[in-house]
């Protein structure tokens, strides 16, 4: 498994799942139980959640979040 995104909120963690989920792309987060114990200030490893997918899969997940991360970014 590769490192596909690190969201930076719950929700976003959640929308991307969803994507992954409905293209039925095998994926886990790293760091997801333990991330939702101490939100605020993101500090790697302690508290960052990071979405991994099969490294067959990065491409094509990399490209359906695409326009998702482009959007979230800009207000």
């Amino acid at each position: 498994m590769l490192p596909l995104y690190t969201p930076e909120t719950e929700s976003e963690a959640s929308v991307i799942s969803g994507l992954l989920e409905a293209y039925q792309i095998s994926f886990f987060i790293r760091g997801g139980a333990f991330g939702k114990l101490y939100p605020g200030v993101h500090i790697s490893p302690f508290n960052t959640q990071t979405i991994m997918v099969s490294e067959t899969d990065l491409e094509f997940a990399r490209d359906l979040i695409a326009d998702f991360i482009s959007d979230s970014s800009t207000p």
